[in-house]
């Protein structure tokens, strides 16, 4: 028998909302699959954008790793150089009679700017700001590849419903929509071109008809389809 999705009225909007559909305040009106509000990008991730938020989290911090590659690499070429120019003025402010002054008033970090450079310290600083602002999104995108949405693995109760006989609804929990594997989420989420888009940052394309009417997990779906036929024959 065919499944039915309990229907949903959005108030706001005075329409029926299809399933994994929500009302945006921000946008004024419901969208595809909607998956949280970026702070990051300023926009609402949803259907039509959430390839894009996959592809930025993946080459940010591919780029950000490849950073911190090279500055770890640039620490080990620097290291001996860097005490030889430490110990040679630390001599010099000794002779002086003001070593402590030398060191108050910013001896490793004038040191670190004749080993490398003084962009290479602001280089270090902005990475460890981007790390912190990039790394953290890699949550999201383990949720889309768990065939999930943010709303859906925070909202209570349960945003979509599958109808039952006699009038009763079996809440669908984060994951019921997943396609059986984090691939084949991701797939999902980056449309047809998908391979082409983990490569390069090329335009995606979703399925109306598969946001509109998505498929449950094929273990769930057949769960409840063995569910309603012993239902109906009882």
């Amino acid at each position: 028998p065919p499944l039915q999705y309990a229907p949903r009225w959005c108030v706001r909007c005075e329409n029926w909302k299809p399933p994994r559909v929500h009302h945006s305040t921000r946008l004024g009106r419901c969208v595809l699959r909607m998956d949280h509000y970026c702070n990051a990008t300023e926009n609402i991730v949803r259907a039509r954008n959430h390839g894009h938020f996959v592809l930025m989290v993946r080459f940010g911090n591919a780029g950000l790793l490849y950073a911190v590659f090279m500055l770890l690499q640039l620490s080990f070429y620097a290291w001996t150089p860097y005490w030889q120019i430490f110990e040679g003025t630390a001599r010099i402010a000794e002779d002086r009679n003001n070593y402590w002054f030398w060191i108050i008033t910013g001896a490793h970090l004038n040191t670190f700017n004749l080993a490398v450079g003084a962009e290479i310290f602001w280089l270090c600083m902005l990475t460890v700001v981007a790390l912190c602002l990039v790394f953290p999104l890699l949550q999201q995108v383990l949720t889309a590849s768990n065939g999930a949405t943010v709303l859906e693995t925070i909202s209570q109760p349960a945003p979509d419903w599958i109808e039952l006989p006699d009038g009763l609804v079996l809440p669908l929990k984060p994951g019921s929509f997943s396609q059986g594997s984090r691939l084949a989420n991701l797939r999902q989420v980056l449309g047809p071109r998908w391979r082409l888009r983990l490569l390069c940052p090329v335009r995606g394309s979703i399925s109306e008809e598969e946001e509109t009417a998505p498929q449950l997990a094929p273990a769930l779906a057949l769960g409840l389809r063995e569910l309603l036929t012993s239902e109906d024959s009882s």
